[in-house]
This record gives structure tokens, sequence and C-alpha cells, in this order.
């Protein structure tokens, strides 16, 4: 996990472009947080470019969109490709906004203060 110098690696998984880089963007805002976004479609074209970004770069935290559920198996889909290909946390988050990421990031203790 990232130490206080070392901000933590989000990989953000989602659906909705606009939510993403907003999410994104204002997780940036914050020092402790290094985030960037990947948008899924629901095939096998996305899934394939998914594990090559999960594989290409570190993340500490994978983050899933709840809106991933908008279709039957999708998110359990995409969830068993992110446990198939790296061991880091993987965190399902149903709100829309940089708070409820950070909520959420603090509950599970990967974030602190």
């Amino acid at each position: 996990m990232a130490t206080t110098s070392t901000p933590v690696r989000l990989l953000i998984v989602g659906m909705n472009a606009e939510m993403n880089s907003k999410i994104t963007a204002g997780l940036n805002d914050d020092k402790s947080i290094s985030a960037h976004g990947f948008i899924v479609s629901n095939d096998s074209k996305s899934d394939a470019e998914l594990i090559n970004v999960i594989k290409e770069k570190k993340h500490d935290v994978i983050i899933l969109g709840g809106g991933l559920r908008s279709q039957e198996g999708w998110l359990e889909r995409i969830d068993s490709i992110v446990k198939e290909n790296t061991d880091v946390h993987v965190l399902e988050i149903n709100g829309r906004t940089v708070d409820a990421v950070k909520e959420a990031l603090h509950v599970n203790g990967i974030l602190k203060g």
C-alpha cells in the first residue's frame, strides 16, 4: 500500500466516460491519490483491453463502478477478470462522487486520516 509520500494508485473501472473522468480528476486533486480511469464495454475486446491495462501499470486498488450491474453478470465477469490478473484490493462502489470513493477507501483501511 502507499506510504505518506507515495500516493495510493487507483484504477477506476466504469462504463460512463464523463462520470469516470470527473471522479478521476477529483481524486487526483488529493495528493495522497493517483487515479486513472478505464471505460469498459460489455464485450470480449474490452475484457482483453482491461487485462492489458491491469498488467501494464501497478495499482494498489481497483474500483469497479456500480453501473456495471446494469447488465446481468457483467460486474461479476469484470470482478473475476480483475482477480485473475492481479492480487490488489478490488472495491465495488455504487456512489457517483469523489467523496463516495474516498469513503470506501477509508472504510476499507486503504486511506488513513
